[in-house]
């Protein structure tokens, strides 16, 4: 359902229709879908099928929250960093985007962190930790390079393996004339 709401909301099934996205994103959350509760956070906050609610918008959020969602653990935190719609809280911001990124691997969470302890944005600064992060992002990245590469290696296997396969039978018909089986 939530999948549906996507293709309204983008405009992949027919013309772009918020009202029906907004719709396919409430029946979803009501079945406990999270990417659908953080869907719905962003329809209640931007007034995309529906009017405007900032506090029905923040409930949600803290649902999805709940459920483990990554982009509404990184939203909520920098609400609470910032201060906006919440209290500021340091500690409640920087538990937020850990929790991003130790549950999901969240690259984007460890940038904002890294950036804001490295800055003192929000936080107390903290270079030594904003090395830390820094150091796991680039160790996140050379292994998602390394798989990117094994993936690319084992597809060129695959088509140099189609392609030779296409070469034998090729040559084999031109070898055994054109009615060979």
């Amino acid at each position: 359902m939530n999948w549906l709401g996507d293709r309204y909301a983008n405009g992949d099934l027919a013309a772009v229709d918020l009202d029906l996205a907004f719709n396919w994103y409430l029946r979803a959350a009501e079945r406990g879908d999270r990417d659908a509760m953080f869907n719905l956070f962003c329809c209640y906050d931007l007034g995309n099928g529906t009017r405007a609610d900032q506090q029905l918008a923040l409930t949600l959020l803290r649902r999805a929250v709940d459920a483990n969602h990554e982009q509404a653990l990184c939203t909520l935190g920098r609400f609470y960093l910032d201060g906006v719609r919440v209290p500021h809280s340091a500690s409640k911001g920087t538990e937020l985007l850990e929790a991003a990124r130790t549950l999901h691997g969240s690259v984007p969470a460890a940038a904002e962190l890294s950036r804001r302890l490295q800055q003192g944005l929000g936080v107390p600064r903290d270079e030594r930790r904003a090395r830390e992060l820094k150091r796991w992002m680039r160790s996140r990245r050379s292994r998602m390079n390394r798989w990117l590469l094994l993936g690319l290696t084992a597809g060129a296997g695959l088509i140099a393996i189609v392609l030779l396969a296409r070469a034998v039978f090729v040559l084999g018909r031109l070898w055994n004339g054109p009615y060979a089986v």
